[in-house]
């Protein structure tokens, strides 16, 4: 009987510390991997803010995934209940989810995750407004149409010449121009989305402040006559408000 009880008790034991072996098992090796759905192979860049997103600093993780694979984050762990900044891009930057509202996930409670990459947007538009990897660029005007696309800008005074347009990685945009005491004036356009490619051009939707228009589009010889002393370029966009056209050069 005492025996029986020893054996009862050592079954019981060993029952139990399986039991709490299973409890702290590492992780299964599907926990935190980042899944790439699509045949084309694509970098990610991970971070902590948005801030940090938009300057491209601190980067938390980076990394390629290849095409129908996936990517461990075993090493970095992200934390519980918290909010990150995924920037996703192919190796030539035409295929993005930079410009898509897919540019975070949150980690749910104290559980590992895996998460699959968002839909991308392809085209030219980050080589073109963004300069490829470049956190913002800067474009000046170099030469002006009025609203019947009719050179002005041998016409107008250098005052009047200086326009700047300042687009950053998070979609924020400024225009600066002079006033009339030759004081440099920022305008802030708000927040820029909705690309689309319309007749073989990129164009890129704002939500604007007066007199700025509902587009920026990239210089293009199909698109209007006033382009027709320039060559198609990625560098170049034209910015339109109430007295006409600006080409504008990405420097």
């Amino acid at each position: 009987m005492y025996r029986s009880l020893i054996v009862l008790l050592v079954i019981i034991s060993a029952l139990w510390l399986t039991s709490c072996v299973k409890q702290i098992q590492p992780l299964a090796d599907t926990s935190y991997k980042l899944f790439n759905p699509y045949s084309l192979p694509l970098h990610v860049d991970i971070y902590k803010s948005l801030s940090d997103y938009d300057n491209d600093t601190n980067i938390f993780f980076s990394g390629l995934v290849n095409g129908y694979d996936s990517l461990s984050m075993l090493a970095i762990r992200p934390d519980s209940n918290t909010t990150y900044y995924y920037d996703i891009y192919s190796s030539d930057y035409t295929a993005t989810n930079w410009g898509t509202t897919n540019i975070s996930f949150t980690t749910i409670g104290g559980k590992a995750h895996s998460f699959t990459m968002p839909a991308y947007n392809t085209g030219q538009f980050r080589v073109s407004f963004l300069d490829s990897s470049k956190v913002v660029t800067i474009w000046l005007a170099i030469n002006k149409y009025d609203n019947s696309c009719n050179p002005i800008w041998a016409t107008i005074t250098s005052q009047q010449q200086y326009m700047q347009l300042i687009f950053r990685k998070s979609l924020a945009g400024f225009v600066q121009h002079k006033d009339n005491s030759n004081n440099i004036v920022t305008d802030t356009i708000g927040s820029m989305n909705d690309f689309a490619t319309v007749a073989g051009l990129c164009v890129l939707n704002l939500n604007v402040l007066n007199p700025y228009p509902a587009t920026y589009q990239l210089y293009n010889t199909s698109y209007p006559p006033v382009t027709n002393n320039y060559h198609p370029s990625h560098d170049t966009v034209l910015l339109y408000d109430q007295t006409g056209y600006w080409v504008m050069a990405r420097q």
